[in-house]
């Protein structure tokens, strides 16, 4: 409380909203994690959802921050929340520590179909959300 206190405080809603949106972000997380104990031999599939849908709320996040700068008269108050859900809800869903640990718990080659798949699909996801804004845009 006392964070949050010298947050409002001090106006800096980056911050304020990091810390309010984390928490729906590290509790889905958890919750998720419970595929994980089903299925963490062979493919963590609660860790693939969840950066999975990391990465899908970050480029939409993204691309509301690019939109909303360039095309209206947006105030501080809403790009502090956007930064706030970039930054607290998608960084506490997704978590490096959570999917190097599982890398290194599975054996090399279900690890190496894991991270690919990973990868691939993290960079499916954002460069479709960011091809659709340019196809709308331009």
């Amino acid at each position: 409380s006392i964070i949050l206190t010298v947050c409002l405080y001090t106006e800096n809603y980056e911050v304020l909203f990091s810390l309010l949106f984390g928490c729906p972000g590290t509790y889905i997380r958890w919750c998720l994690s419970f595929f994980d104990k089903r299925t963490g031999k062979y493919f963590p599939v609660g860790t693939f959802l969840a950066n999975s849908i990391g990465s899908f709320i970050l480029a939409g996040t993204l691309v509301a921050t690019v939109y909303l700068s360039v095309e209206t008269d947006i105030g501080n108050l809403e790009m502090a929340a956007l930064t706030g859900i970039a930054t607290g809800f998608c960084g506490s869903l997704t978590t490096v520590s959570t999917f190097v640990s599982q890398i290194c718990i599975l054996p090399f080659h279900k690890a190496v179909i894991y991270t690919v798949t990973s990868l691939f699909v993290a960079q499916i996801l954002f460069t479709s959300i960011l091809a659709a804004y340019a196809w709308i845009t331009f």
